[in-house]
């Protein structure tokens, strides 16, 4: 009963079913960036071009992973920055404890 509430609720055109976009904007993760981090073309560390680097107080939004990077003991993810839809890949948490992203926008 309390499923078939919810999906009534996101069922916007009573089609029968969730539309891609609704399911998308539901499962929307988002993270702000807490110290200054190179978002890179690439997974690897090593081998990934440098797009551009994400400043302090940008909102970026969680698009794949969080996968571990393992020559540089990492967990990496692919992000899309809200800003100016720049995508690539970033440091959640350095190798030394540094903490660069964290989820929410709060």
């Amino acid at each position: 009963a309390e499923l078939q509430r919810a999906f009534a609720v996101f069922d916007e055109d009573k089609a029968g079913a969730v539309s891609k976009a609704v399911l998308e904007a539901i499962l929307i993760v988002l993270m702000k960036v807490v110290k200054d981090v190179a978002l890179t073309q690439g997974m690897g560390i090593k081998d990934g071009k440098t797009l551009r680097r994400l400043e302090v107080g940008e909102v970026i939004q969680l698009l794949e992973g969080p996968v571990k990077e393992e020559t540089m003991d990492v967990l990496r993810v692919k992000v899309k920055a809200l800003n100016d839809d720049a995508e690539g890949w970033t440091t959640v948490t350095g190798n030394q404890g540094s903490t660069f992203l964290k989820e929410g926008v709060v």
